[in-house]
């Protein structure tokens, strides 16, 4: 039975399903078809392995498990052989595209990744759907649109699966991502100011100087900062000067002095304090060994 059927001047897409009842399909995707993309509408079906489904443009109406969900361009739902699912293009010229992997894979790369997430994508009435940066959903268009043109020729199969899994991984990774910071909310001053101390230069300055950009007192900004880190203001900003002091006693011929000057030090000698505090050794010592 024919699921999907998109035709065109160069070539005919066809994939077969095993019918599981009246209404729905059982979707059986070869193991060495890795993605495709559609311009057609989904009819009511059910898959043997997950589905990564990406709509890099137009508008949708899905149908998962009778639970009605819109979706726009650049979100990715993903869905797996307890989801039966059903999609409606809802705009002229929208596509979506499906990355396929199966049951045993998908554990294979959560073993890496964080097994927990298996259960929550194992959730019926509630898929797991998270946006993408235009760009990145451009690139990985692109990528797939490459895999799914190679994927016939049997001699790329090997290094397409790793393209495939690859991208995989990487949207598995973005949902880890999307799944904690929604459970745990960090408030954007807290991640405005870790910003921050990715910025060398900040590194000079004073600790009430940072603090001040958030726009609160030190006092509630630093109980807010270990509400969210466990980590007191001081402790962090601290550690975060001397991580910056070891990669340049690691990469760099900087002397001390200059090396203590960047990350925020009038006094040598209370740089060497507080870095032997830390690690035992004298800064001069620690790059002798590193």
């Amino acid at each position: 039975m024919i699921l999907f059927c998109r035709s065109d001047k160069k070539r005919f897409l066809f994939f077969y399903f095993e019918e599981i009842s009246v209404k729905k399909l059982k979707l059986a995707v070869p193991s060495t078809t890795f993605t495709t993309e559609y311009d057609v509408n989904a009819l009511p079906h059910q898959h043997a392995q997950w589905e990564f489904v990406l709509f890099p443009s137009g508008s949708f109406l899905n149908r998962v498990n009778d639970v009605d969900i819109e979706t726009q361009a650049n979100f990715v739902m993903v869905l797996g052989p307890m989801h039966s699912h059903t999609l409606l293009h809802q705009r002229p010229g929208s596509k979506h595209r499906d990355l396929y992997i199966s049951d045993a894979e998908l554990k294979n790369i959560l073993q890496i990744l964080d097994m927990k997430l298996y259960s929550r994508l194992c959730r019926k009435t509630e898929p797991l759907m998270f946006p993408l940066p235009a760009n990145t959903m451009q690139t990985i268009s692109e990528d797939m649109k490459l895999v799914e043109s190679l994927q016939s020729v049997g001699r790329y199969t090997p290094v397409l699966r790793q393209i495939a899994y690859s991208t995989i991984v990487y949207l598995l990774g973005l949902a880890v991502k999307q799944e904690y910071f929604s459970e745990n909310d960090i408030p954007k001053a807290v991640l405005d100011f870790l910003d921050l101390l990715q910025i060398p230069e900040n590194l000079q300055k004073s600790l009430s100087e940072l603090v001040a950009k958030s726009g609160y007192s030190y006092s509630y900004f630093s109980v807010l900062f270990q509400k969210y880190t466990d980590h007191t203001l001081h402790d962090y900003f601290l550690q975060a000067k001397l991580n910056r002091a070891v990669s340049l006693l690691s990469s760099t011929h900087l002397s001390i002095l200059d090396i203590a000057y960047e990350i925020g030090y009038d006094s040598v000698s209370a740089f060497i304090a507080k870095f032997k505090e830390f690690y035992n050794c004298t800064p001069l010592a620690y790059r002798k060994r590193h």
